[in-house]
């Protein structure tokens, strides 16, 4: 993981910061001199990646403390989806974060990358042909954070989040992150649970303020899903009914699948500035079964259809 982002730094053609690999027993990686210890690197830091496994997390915290860093990136497993013991190991980890003011991604995620500023502590090989562009994603997920990268669909990202279990910034946080964003027109997320839900509906809020929709694809609806989610990131899933019902009174709009969550996107970039006043839409086929099987669907989706007038007829 350490090797991947590191590689994805020096590929990087945007970022013109320098990069400081720690290793207790290499000089050199991939041409970048090494430090053995985080006090030996001359200068400022920015944000360590941490990519040690978790029981190693705890005392790098307090290096990281100590050289005066207050920014994080933590790829290891085994926290609060692993049971009562990573529950509590993420416990000592999350105090430590808030005691030394430290922003921290993860743990348990695969990191983010900022396409703007070319920083990729991305723990999968990254393809520098992922062109910038208007949509932030948060998600809990790593790998669905590497499909949602690799769809191929051309929408452009600005900014990826692999928030994993949140033991330090929490999801309405990055949300609130994304609204201010320039670079940020559609914010979406992948979510398995939302532990803040009074401050996740404010962070939506804030983010429709600034005109920016908030999609949501959230798992954990079956009963299968839900032990899942659990198990993956230590996520609490509740009722499907009051969950889907809190997600509409945010003004969350709310997609079932990957194709959707993609397809709503590159909907919403079309739109341009500000979303319609009216909700009727209409369409126009070249075949007369296409156009009827697109109003079969219109139908099963509650997509309302508008009446052609008679101006438009003649």
């Amino acid at each position: 993981m350490g090797g991947r982002v590191l590689q994805n730094m020096i590929k990087s053609p945007l970022f013109k910061g320098n990069i400081y690999p720690v290793s207790l027993k290499k000089d050199t990686l991939f041409g970048v001199k090494c430090y053995k210890k985080l006090a030996d690197i001359p200068g400022e830091v920015d944000c360590c990646a941490i990519a040690l496994r978790s029981t190693l997390i705890p005392d790098a915290l307090d290096e990281v403390r100590d050289k005066g860093i207050h920014a994080v990136v933590m790829y290891a497993s085994g926290f609060s989806e692993m049971g009562e013991e990573g529950k509590r190991l993420q416990a000592v980890v999350a105090r430590k974060l808030k005691e030394y003011d430290i922003a921290a991604c993860g743990p348990n995620c695969i990191g983010l990358y900022n396409t703007e500023k070319g920083v990729c502590l991305w723990g999968d090989p990254y393809k520098l042909e992922n062109r910038p562009g208007p949509v932030g994603v948060v998600a809990h997920s790593g790998a669905v954070s590497i499909v949602l990268s690799n769809a191929g669909r051309d929408l452009g990202y600005s900014k990826v989040i692999s928030c994993g279990n949140e033991a330090g910034t929490p999801v309405p946080e990055y949300i609130r992150y994304l609204a201010d964003d320039d670079q940020t027109k559609i914010i979406a997320c992948f979510l398995e649970t939302v532990r803040d839900p009074a401050g996740f509906q404010a962070a939506v809020r804030y983010a429709l303020s600034r005109n920016k929709p908030v999609l949501t694809l959230r798992v954990g609806r079956s009963e299968t899903g839900k032990k899942t989610a659990a198990a993956h990131s230590g996520a609490l899933a509740g009722s499907s009914a009051v969950t889907d019902a809190y997600f509409k009174k945010c003004g969350v709009m709310m997609v079932k699948s990957i194709d959707e969550l993609l397809e709503a996107c590159e909907l919403l970039m079309k739109l341009k500035d500000k979303l319609p006043e009216k909700e009727r839409v209409a369409m126009t086929a070249i075949s007369g079964g296409l156009l009827s099987l697109s109003s079969d669907t219109a139908e099963d989706e509650g997509v309302k259809l508008a009446e052609i007038n008679q101006e438009t007829h003649d």
